[in-house]
């Protein structure tokens, strides 16, 4: 069946942006960001095809474009009497007009690409390879930096910090390992497929040892954490899933299982310097960490009967100002903490946004979707790059992608 001119430019610019973003991605860069939103827009216009409504994942980001649209709203304060000024609820109207134009976009190119992830379309296959050949590359660029000591990193340029730390292109060592551990589940999820050629899964098991070397030298805790949880998803599924077919299968899947503890994490993760990470786990401490005085100021400081629809979203960073008790603390432009930020920013819509959340999760029906939710969760209690506008289009990309994919190996 032959493709036509739109699809093939429709698929070429989607993997173009996966490869991309990640190095266009750094959080200051807002014409970056204008780019690839623009870029996303151009690949839904050149699809042949109408949308024909949005899934459970496009679903988030319509709803909150329309949060957005709301918290800028005039007649919102007029109405109801919430807090607020005459541009609405929101205390900094740029910067929520920005996240709601990304939310609307991300809704638009994710529901293009669920309706192109169909069975027997190529399209899944190409999406999962394109994210790992991207996290390879990060994984390779980021230890080779820390390896030569040349410290190049977001944009290709010299770092100002993190500079013993794994970055990639990215912006800092917590973003880069969430997209390395977003990289170790496609790698995951392509070796316990039904391929058996010798040559494919020698080629995925390189790769992942490539990832796991790139992580450790990113010495993020949460990504830590998040590759940890991964694992426990990958094993009792492949156990679950080997254990049912029995015999020969149950022995290759433990045998695959017991391959990556030792190779991945033992071997390969101490011989680069796995203890540095271990000791930063050690001497973690809530009370000297000032990313909890964040959330502790957060807690204390906002009023959910002044503020029912929050502060507005991408407001964070002018309306903590007025909750700081420490005012020698340093300058957060974002919470360190997701769950908390969300109220922060949302009000009592984070609820809807929430049970959205909740509904997406049950509807995980594989190891796959199961091994994508579990990365994230560190992130959304230890950090803030869940809600990068990188990390969600990948994962909603993933998500669309990791149960329509079926890669056949070859025996060769």
């Amino acid at each position: 069946m032959s493709i036509s001119i739109p699809d093939r430019i429709f698929t070429c610019g989607l993997l173009s942006l996966i490869f991309l973003a990640p190095m266009l991605a750094p959080s200051n860069w807002h014409w970056a960001k204008y780019f690839c939103m623009t870029l996303a827009l151009f690949l839904v216009l050149m699809r042949p095809q109408p949308l024909r409504g949005f899934k459970v994942l496009p679903v988030l980001f319509v709803v909150i474009a329309g949060i957005a649209t709301l918290q800028l709203s005039p007649a919102v304060v007029y109405l109801f009497g919430v807090g607020g000024s005459v541009g609405g609820v929101s205390v900094a109207p740029t910067s929520t007009k920005e996240v709601g134009v990304v939310c609307a976009c991300l809704a638009l190119l994710g529901s293009a690409v669920a309706e192109k992830c169909q069975a027997g379309s190529e399209l899944p296959r190409l999406l999962l390879l394109a994210v790992l050949g991207s996290a390879l590359f990060q994984a390779s660029y980021g230890v080779l930096m820390v390896l030569t000591e040349l410290n190049l990193g977001a944009g290709f340029l010299p770092k100002k910090a993190y500079l013993a730390s794994a970055t990639g292109t990215l912006v800092n060592r917590s973003l880069y390992g969430l997209y390395i551990n977003l990289g170790i589940v496609v790698c995951l999820w392509l070796l316990i497929q039904e391929g058996t050629g010798k040559v494919w899964v020698l080629a995925l098991r390189v790769s992942l040892v490539v990832l796991t070397v790139g992580l450790t030298q990113s010495h993020s805790r949460a990504a830590a954490l998040g590759f940890l949880l991964i694992m426990v998803a990958f094993g009792g599924g492949i156990l679950c899933r080997a254990g049912a077919r029995g015999g020969r299968r149950l022995i290759a899947g433990i045998a695959l299982l017991a391959s990556i503890v030792v190779i991945d994490v033992v071997i390969v993760s101490n011989w680069v310097g796995l203890e540095r990470l271990a000791a930063r786990i050690e001497n973690t401490s809530t009370s000297a960490e000032e990313r909890f005085d964040v959330t502790r100021d957060l807690v204390k400081g906002f009023s959910l009967a002044e503020r029912p629809l929050g502060f507005g979203l991408g407001t964070f960073e002018s309306s903590y100002f007025s909750m700081k008790t420490d005012y020698r603390r340093g300058h957060y432009s974002r919470a360190h903490n997701d769950l908390v930020e969300g109220w922060h920013v949302f009000g009592v819509l984070s609820v809807l946004v929430a049970g959205i959340v909740v509904v997406a999760l049950f509807r995980v029906n594989s190891i796959g979707r199961a091994m994508l939710a579990l990365a994230l969760v560190p992130h959304l209690i230890l950090d803030f790059v869940v809600t990068n506008w990188l990390i969600l289009m990948t994962f909603m990309l993933l998500y669309c992608a990791i149960d329509k994919s079926s890669i056949e190996g070859t025996n060769e």
